[in-house]
C-alpha cells in the first residue's frame, strides 16, 4: 500500500491549528454616507440655538437674575464676553475635541478627512470654523451654494481644511 499518498491529504496537528484560527483579511468598511444639505443646516440652526440659549441664561441672569446682585457689573456687561465665548466654544472648540457639534452629534454626523476619511486634527476643525462666517455671508446662501456645487457637500472651510461631513454609522 502507499501510505504517502494517503498521508497528503490528512493535516497534521499544526496545520488543523493554523487552518482554524487564521482569520482571512477583512475587507474595508466603506465610508459612511455623506450628510445632507439640509441636515448640515439644521445641525448648525441647532448650535446657534444652543448659543442662543445659554446667551439668554446670561443676559437673564445679569439684567434679571441674579448675577446683577451678586456683581453688578457696568455696561457693557458679562454677556458681550459670554456670548461670542459660547460661539467659540460650540463652533469651535467642541469640533476640535469631539470631531462634531453638538447640533451635529444630535442628528449623527461627524467631520472626518475628505481623503482617507479617519479623524480630523484640531487644526483643521479651528480652520473650519474661522472660515465659517464665510459660508454665513448672505444669511447662508454662500455656504449653501457652496454645498451644492461640490461634489462632497463641503462648505468653504470644508474645502480649505480638506474635511467632509458625514453620516454617523448607526450601531448594529
Amino acid at each position: 500500500m502507499d501510505d504517502t499518498r494517503h498521508r497528503s491529504t490528512v493535516p497534521t496537528p499544526e496545520e488543523l491549528l493554523v487552518s482554524i484560527t487564521a482569520v482571512p483579511p477583512l475587507a474595508p468598511a466603506p465610508p459612511a454616507p455623506l450628510a445632507s444639505i439640509s441636515r448640515r443646516v439644521l445641525g448648525f440652526v441647532l448650535d446657534v440655538g444652543l448659543v442662543a440659549v445659554l446667551g439668554l441664561g446670561v443676559w437673564w441672569l445679569e439684567h434679571g437674575g441674579h448675577l446683577v446682585r451678586l456683581f453688578p457689573v457696568p455696561y457693557p456687561g458679562v454677556q458681550n464676553v459670554a456670548i461670542p465665548l459660547f460661539y467659540v466654544l460650540v463652533l469651535a472648540v467642541v469640533p476640535a475635541v469631539a470631531g462634531r457639534t453638538p447640533g451635529m452629534a444630535v442628528l449623527g454626523m461627524r467631520v472626518r478627512d475628505a481623503g482617507h476619511r479617519g479623524r480630523v486634527g484640531f487644526l483643521r476643525q479651528l480652520v473650519r470654523a474661522v472660515l465659517l462666517p464665510v459660508d454665513l455671508i448672505a444669511l447662508g446662501l454662500v455656504g449653501v451654494v457652496v454645498m451644492w456645487r461640490t461634489p462632497q457637500r463641503q462648505r468653504t472651510g470644508d474645502v480649505i481644511a480638506q474635511t467632509v461631513v458625514e453620516r454617523t454609522p448607526q450601531a448594529g
